[in-house]
């Protein structure tokens, strides 16, 4: 509560009517940021089709070695208008080429691509545009345009719609900021927040249209598809909050960007053949919802999100669509510094043939490198067939100092192919146990140290398991603290 009162402060003098508050008008340097980690051992880059040691970090590249990320931000704000920029240089090592089985199974699962080349991925040495974007408020509703991250879903290890685990989007973004009360019988929904974007993907390789499979490894198309998405959400009771989104990747290589394609790509409820003239787009649906147990004096909260490709909803086809569940426990008994969380997400449903085989889940015919951004998963690190857990205990020593100790575990299903596909895959497995430190000083410098132990198991990548261990230390400064205006209150609070 301190630190929002001291964020907001500018705005709450303004409301209070002091005639000597600065208002709206600031520009600040947010923070500054360091981070430098080592990784001993192979790890996994290559979500989509395998696994990942490094989840929801934002599409940074990382490899077996030194990897560094050094980073800066920064906001203003004037009136109506604000202005953010999140830049960062970003350095990993190389990234030896994958065996020729895993090539193979690589252009089976991708239902018949040519065969990735034997050639290493080199080391990276980049600048790279974060979270970047200028908004203007109008009333309620916030229109920003960017680059931007999105997180759909109530889960805090994964989300099977829109995650952390791409560089963010290039996208127009309109956001209701301001929850919207319906009028009449519709009331008891609650209050109501939505949210749509239109936005343009980055790092697409192959697309099949009506001129045939376009694309080769290693070069991203000249004419990259689009996706847009809409979020609403109701909150009709102050412990249970639900919502429903959908997303569409569209246009691209051999599909032009018109109206007809965006109003298609919108309201057509038909399906076509993979690369016909008339398809509509590479929809998906999602829903999301999160009780706080009354009985157990609010301490404990339940939530999940669903996900469907080229369905409604997952309410209308739950066998068929992906789920994600999770537990949080606020604080335990007798050990009020103690929260404890678990989650439970899959992909691998069973199997019914048609749309429903293994590895189907984010893979798509005409828009053949899938539900990804720049190679990443836009959505779950779980994969195209697969299952995960996730636990997270934290003990915290204030309100933003901890230690935390972290376990995942990813199972791929062993069927994993391409529709109609003859090649084993023979599944794999990953193991993370970790253990996190984030220590404050004075609220305006963060020491942080983490530690992860890997174990993993991919047959066509390696025939025995496989062992890496990442460390990595943080550093961030947040200078624009020290010259935040003091609550007015401040002295009488004490």
């Amino acid at each position: 509560m301190d630190e929002l009162t001291q964020e907001f402060q500018s705005e709450i003098d303004v409301e209070r009517g002091r005639t000597d508050a600065p208002g709206n008008t600031a520009f600040r340097l947010e923070s500054l940021y360091s981070r430098t980690g080592h990784i001993s051992g192979t790890p996994l880059t290559d979500g989509y089709d395998f696994g990942q040691t490094q989840i929801n970090d934002f599409g940074r590249p990382y490899g077996e070695g030194w990897n560094t990320v050094n980073e800066f931000s920064a906001y203003a704000t004037y009136g109506r208008w604000v202005a953010y920029v999140r830049g960062e240089g970003q350095t990993a090592p190389s990234i030896p080429a994958l065996p020729l089985s895993a090539r193979e199974v690589i252009a089976e699962a991708n239902a018949g691509l040519p065969l990735p080349p034997g050639t290493p991925r080199p080391q990276v040495s980049q600048y790279a545009v974060l979270d970047t974007y200028v908004g203007l408020m109008l009333s309620n509703w916030e229109i920003s345009f960017g680059r931007q991250s999105l997180w759909w879903g109530t889960g805090e290890g994964t989300s099977l719609e829109l995650s952390d685990n791409i560089q963010p989007i290039d996208m127009v973004r309109i956001n209701r900021t301001t929850p919207l009360k319906l009028p009449s019988v519709l009331g008891w929904l609650g209050p109501m927040r939505t949210e749509v974007f239109l936005g343009r993907l980055a790092g697409f390789e192959f697309m099949l249209s009506p001129l045939g499979l376009a694309g080769q490894w290693g070069r991203a198309l000249s004419d990259q598809p689009f996706i847009h998405g809409e979020n609403i959400s109701f909150k009709p009771t102050s412990n249970f909050e639900f919502g429903f989104y959908r997303t569409t990747i569209f246009a691209g290589e051999g599909y032009p960007f018109t109206a007809h394609a965006l109003i298609s790509s919108l309201f057509s409820i038909g399906n076509s053949t993979p690369g016909a003239a008339n398809k509509p787009g590479n929809r998906t649906s999602g829903l999301d919802f999160s009780y706080r147990l009354p009985g157990l004096r609010q301490w404990a909260t339940f939530y999940g999100d669903g996900y469907t490709d080229d369905e409604f909803s997952p309410i209308a086809y739950p066998t068929w669509s992906a789920w994600h569940a999770g537990l949080y426990l606020s604080h335990l008994p007798r050990v009020p510094k103690l929260d404890l969380r678990a989650e439970g997400v899959y992909t691998d449903v069973p199997v019914r043939g048609g749309s429903n085989e293994p590895g189907n889940f984010y893979f798509n015919g005409t828009w053949r490198s899938g539900y990804t951004n720049n190679g990443n998963l836009i959505g779950s690190w779980v994969g195209r067939g697969g299952q995960g857990a996730q636990a997270w205990t934290n003990y915290w020593f204030n309100a933003r100092s901890r230690l935390q100790l972290n376990f995942r575990h990813q199972k791929v299903s062993k069927q994993f192919t391409s529709p109609g596909g003859i090649t084993p895959f023979g599944g794999g497995t990953l193991t993370d146990f970790g253990i996190r430190g984030d220590y404050w000083f004075r609220q305006i410098l963060e020491f942080s140290t983490s530690v992860q132990y890997e174990r993993w198991l991919f047959p066509v990548i390696q025939p025995g398991p496989q062992t890496n261990v990442s460390a990595s230390v943080e550093v961030q400064f947040q200078p624009q603290k020290i010259f935040r205006p003091t609550p007015h209150n401040a002295q009488s609070s004490n």
